[in-house]
């Protein structure tokens, strides 16, 4: 078995697991990968997430992430969708991040990472609630090119994620520190593919698609 079979095993382990939620940390690609090219993503998470109060978030959020370049070691992200919880009703859902390249070896990348995401006057089974979570993490990835035009980038590290559900009544995180990990691979054109995996208390899983232009 080759390389790159062996770093797609874990991409398909992780895309056959029960979805669940923690905020996508995204993957530690950063501008000096892309030869100057602007880059987005379409990212699909299916929500699950315990609260303190015994409940659950239930939901799907569907969005596009904006990386603004800041400098080739900086992004500044935008994440502009839409969330739908089960019992209610979809509403606009957005985000804010910015991700750093600390270290740059030339196998081993470090990059610490912040992001934020709300929904306001969300439409839950709880009624009209504000939502919020504000996430933190560190990711160490490995670089693992493949010929010319491939890069198998496998990355994990420590997360911090805080939810605050307001309404009627107040939600929040049953659970704050876990852990993450994912396979990136860049693509010819340097476009990209995904998945990443948060552990809560739940197996939270995210997907994403990335185009460079």
């Amino acid at each position: 078995m080759n390389r790159f079979v062996r770093c797609l095993v874990p991409l398909a382990a992780l895309a056959a697991t029960p979805l669940a939620f923690g905020a996508d940390a995204g993957d530690p690609i950063f501008p000096k990968d892309l030869n100057d090219k602007a880059r987005a993503e379409v990212v699909y998470n299916n929500i699950k997430r315990d609260l303190d109060t015994g409940d659950q978030l239930k939901a799907d959020a569907y969005f596009a992430r904006l990386h603004t370049d800041v400098g080739q070691t900086f992004y500044l992200d935008f994440d502009l969708g839409a969330m739908d919880p089960s019992g209610g009703k979809a509403d606009f859902y957005w985000g804010i991040g910015l991700r750093a390249l600390a270290y740059d070896g030339e196998k081993l990348r470090v990059s610490p990472w912040v992001q934020a995401h709300f929904a306001h006057d969300l439409d839950t089974r709880w009624g009209s609630t504000d939502y919020i979570d504000g996430d933190a993490g560190l990711t160490f990835a490995v670089k693992l090119p493949v010929g010319n035009d491939l890069t198998i980038l496998p990355y994990a590290g420590p997360i911090v994620s805080i939810l605050r559900i307001d309404g009627e009544r107040d939600y929040n995180e049953d659970q704050t520190v876990g852990g993450l990990a994912g396979v990136s691979l860049l693509m010819p054109g340097n476009n990209s593919f995904r998945v990443e995996g948060q552990f809560y208390d739940h197996v939270n899983v995210s997907i994403a698609a990335g185009i460079a232009f």
